[in-house]
């Protein structure tokens, strides 16, 4: 882990240089073959920095030290994350919708660990949804928990997996491909939510994941 944590601090600033200037070239291109070339190498780039930031964090968050939390108003904090990756997600041929709820609720949280908890989340949902596709998003209340929900119109998460996702480095037959990464996004979302006192729960609806 300290290895990856090294390693990592190296990469993501260059990287997110990159990617600044991919983003800055796609609001400027026209040309419709050059968008989408633009827009694949955008979403490699973030890819690959979301993956730097999992390694990054892997030993801060897997080895259970200690939260920075902060009172904040987290429908600001959920706002904020959406509108930044709406474009990313547009960028990949699919839509975004997220539902806030109407009043601000303080919390007290660690912002940092939220927001990657919801941006990989989203990341995954980005990778298993086919262009076209749609990821919808709520942030609910009931009593004094709040729940945040994430459905897209991709395949889901097979059965035979699903129970075992939340395993470091997870490497099954069946998920060999690059688009399950490192094995690390999922125990990272479970982290930040038991930090918060909350759980990860997986459901899979029909026709959608």
């Amino acid at each position: 882990l300290r290895a990856m944590a090294l390693a990592s601090s190296q990469l993501r600033n260059p990287l997110a240089g990159a990617l600044s200037q991919t983003e800055a070239l796609l609001e400027e291109q026209s040309d419709p073959q050059l968008r989408q070339q633009l827009s694949s190498l955008n979403r490699e780039l973030y890819r690959m920095l979301r993956l730097l930031g999992n390694m990054s964090d892997a030993g801060r968050y897997c080895e259970g030290r200690a939260v920075c939390m902060e009172t904040r108003d987290i429908t600001m904090l959920m706002q904020e994350i959406f509108d930044h990756s709406r474009d990313l997600i547009s960028h990949a041929g699919m839509q975004l919708s997220f539902r806030n709820l109407d009043t601000p609720v303080d919390c007290l949280i660690d912002s940092e660990k939220l927001e990657r908890a919801v941006l990989n989340i989203l990341s995954n949902a980005i990778k298993f949804t086919p262009k076209g596709g749609t990821i919808d998003c709520s942030l609910t209340r009931r009593g004094n928990m709040l729940s945040l929900q994430v459905q897209d119109s991709g395949s889901g998460i097979p059965d035979a997996i699903r129970g075992q996702i939340h395993s470091r480095y997870q490497r099954q037959p069946g998920i060999e491909e690059g688009r399950f990464g490192i094995g690390l996004g999922m125990v990272l979302i479970r982290a930040a939510a038991t930090a918060h006192g909350g759980t990860v729960l997986i459901d899979h609806p029909e026709g959608s994941g």
